[in-house]
């Protein structure tokens, strides 16, 4: 009768267990995928950085939010032939057109812009070079976090002055059940595993950044 009423106990708990799981979790899942997306509010014009256009800039600049874009479409010279012979030039301007932004107010930057040590790296030196001081930096809505998290420990107090937003209008509706989509709950834990990493590594006493250079 002991060894029943034992088994019946850690049954009711189980039955509780999961049924707490099962109703918190949509719910908690949901909250770690908004935790992702970064939008700051943003001060006077600004110059935008962004690996690609959207109509989101496009609205930014005919409101006089964003003056000039840079567009970051990759370092492709040791990547494949068909990338190293694409015209990335044609492609921005023609974009710029479709999105009526003038061709006088963009900049094709032949560089990487990615959340990784060794881009936020190139993203400082590119500020300097430029003599950028302040700027919105746009990317897809699940890497805002993280350009947020690393840019203010990779450029310290020079990060101040720089916001993130994401790339495209209406991000929240990615987060409808996103756990149920194979492709985003890859997207979002390389997202959180980059993360993990950073504080992994300053456990130990190395940094990422260091790593990098």
């Amino acid at each position: 009768m002991k060894f029943v009423n034992q088994w019946t106990k850690w049954g009711v708990f189980c039955f509780v267990l999961v049924l707490f799981f099962y109703l918190l979790a949509p719910k908690v899942l949901t909250g770690l995928g908004k935790f992702l997306l970064v939008e700051d509010a943003l001060p006077a014009s600004l110059v935008a950085i962004s690996p690609a256009l959207s109509e989101k800039i496009a609205t930014a600049y005919r409101k006089g939010e964003v003056s000039r874009i840079y567009v970051f479409v990759g370092d492709h010279r040791r990547s494949w032939k068909a990338l190293r012979k694409f015209d990335f030039n044609r492609w921005v301007m023609d974009r710029a057109k479709e999105f009526g932004i003038k061709e006088e107010a963009i900049q094709v930057v032949r560089r990487n812009l990615d959340v990784s040590p060794e881009a936020m790296k190139t993203l400082a030196h590119f500020l300097a070079e430029e003599k950028i001081i302040s700027a919105v930096v746009f990317s897809p809505y699940y890497q805002t976090r993280g350009f947020r998290f690393f840019m203010d420990r990779a450029l310290g107090v020079g990060a101040e002055s720089l916001y993130v937003q994401s790339l495209m209008k209406h991000s929240e509706e990615n987060f409808d059940h996103w756990w149920l989509n194979t492709a985003l709950d890859n997207l979002y834990l390389d997202q959180y595993l980059k993360i993990f990493c950073y504080y992994f590594n300053e456990v130990l006493g190395t940094s990422i950044f260091e790593e990098a250079s």
